[in-house]
């Protein structure tokens, strides 16, 4: 859908965001192995494997963004913080789709 896309052009962004604040700040970015895709059965299982990721996503920026506030790094603050806003949109949007769907189904 439209909406999912959208979605993942934007995770993108988030990556692309965060290996360049790596790379200003002298670190190389390293990759590690992607833990194994739950695409679930159906559309239902898909969704809330997708919030579960929404979920952990805003914890790892939460702290991110308490940690570069300890070490008193503005810019990476306010990178954690603008991406931990949209996570939490991402999360109120997939919120809204899965109350929709269990109103309908």
């Amino acid at each position: 859908s439209k909406g999912l896309r959208h979605e993942a052009t934007e995770e993108l962004a988030h990556a692309e965001l965060l290996m360049e604040r790596l790379i200003l700040m002298g670190v190389s970015p390293a990759a590690q192995p992607l833990s194994v895709a739950r695409l679930g059965r159906n559309a239902d299982e898909l969704l809330l494997a997708n919030r579960g990721l929404e979920l952990e996503a805003i914890r790892i920026y939460k702290e991110a963004l308490l940690h570069a506030n300890r070490v008193r790094d503005t810019e990476t603050a306010s990178l954690m913080a603008s991406i931990l806003d949209e996570e939490k949109q991402h999360l109120v949007q997939l919120d809204a789709v899965i109350q929709g769907k269990s109103r309908s189904g």
